[in-house]
């Protein structure tokens, strides 16, 4: 794995800081998921790159079996360990980077908010395929734009992600833009 910047240890000390309060995001993700986990209940879900869980209660209220939340640092790690047990919450914990491990399993659905954008462009084809390992059903939340309108900061990267997962053999069923900022949803499908 190459890492230009220590990834890691960018988040294991931004970790007990971070956090997204993000509402309009929540529910572009719930007005998305809701119907599809309606026509077709899902059977399993992986939250790769979890962070503190902030999706966590998302999954729960669609009822789905078997969740995964699948994070690299473990300072975001034992946060979310400590939500999931003060709330009960029936969420598996697993520690890898998706550089360079995938989950040994597939879900129904492979879901990422904000979690490929801080992946070097040098690694990006890497997470993608151990991503596709995990999954047919990929949604990704991620900032998105062909060109930065403005100077990313030296944790984030520009990638084109239709390109990227096409080339894996996923055709993409959606993209649904952000009204408020250059953020995607994204839903790639293998058959």
């Amino acid at each position: 794995m190459t890492d230009p910047v220590d990834t890691h240890l960018y988040w294991n000390v931004r970790a007990p800081h971070y956090a997204i309060y993000d509402v309009l995001g929540r529910n572009i993700l719930e007005q998305y998921i809701t119907p599809i986990n309606r026509v077709t209940p899902i059977k399993s879900l992986i939250d790769v790159g979890c962070g503190k869980g902030e999706l966590f209660p998302l999954w729960c209220q669609l009822k789905i079996p078997r969740l995964v939340g699948y994070d690299f640092s473990e300072e975001m790690l034992e946060i979310s360990r400590r939500r999931v047990e003060r709330h009960g919450l029936p969420i598996e914990l697993y520690h890898a980077d998706i550089r360079e491990t995938p989950y040994p399993e597939q879900f129904d659905f492979a879901v990422t908010r904000t979690v490929l954008m801080h992946i070097p462009a040098v690694d990006i084809e890497r997470a993608a395929v151990n991503l596709s390992k995990m999954s047919n059903n990929l949604m990704l939340f991620e900032y998105s734009e062909k060109v930065a309108t403005k100077e990313l900061n030296r944790w984030c990267w520009l990638h084109d992600y239709t390109l990227v997962f096409e080339d894996l053999g996923y055709r993409q069923i959606a993209a649904i833009q952000r009204p408020d900022i250059p953020q995607t949803l994204f839903h790639f499908k293998r058959e």
